[in-house]
């Protein structure tokens, strides 16, 4: 059970203060390893680097990459395959064949439309709909 909610120990009580504070310093690790995490990207002729956690999502258009962020847009040349391995932890859902997105966020979902932050609408592919829902709930704490 413990693992199925992403527990990483746990501490029996009475609660002493040496389990209790080691557990906790091995839990910031972990959050501060995941949280920042980034990536060199190069747009425009300037190399980047992108932190995942500041990726709203990912777009292809036209063989072109398009990385927005809460700062701006980057264009690449590449594809979605390859950044879908490298977000695939860090709470990022390929939600149909064109659009990565960030579920950190997401504002609204709205029968097969996420609605971001940003107020972009995204489609959600039928078949990932469920699959999408089940991640998302996952994603909030739901079940």
């Amino acid at each position: 059970m413990g693992y199925d909610v992403g527990a990483m120990g746990y501490v029996l009580k009475p609660i002493k203060y040496m389990s209790f504070a080691l557990s906790l310093k091995r839990a910031i690790r972990s959050i501060q390893a995941n949280a920042n995490q980034g990536f060199m990207i190069k747009s425009d002729g300037e190399n980047y680097i992108v932190n995942s956690v500041d990726i709203l999502y990912l777009e292809i258009v036209n063989h072109y990459l398009h990385i927005v962020t809460n700062e701006r847009e980057y264009s690449v040349y590449g594809d979605l395959k390859s950044y879908e391995a490298k977000l695939a932890d860090k709470g990022f859902y390929r939600c149909n064949s064109g659009v990565i997105i960030n579920l950190r966020y997401i504002k609204s979902v709205n029968n097969n439309e996420i609605i971001m932050k940003n107020d972009y609408s995204v489609s959600i592919s039928r078949r990932k709909k469920k699959e999408f829902m089940t991640i998302f709930k996952k994603f909030y704490g739901g079940k």
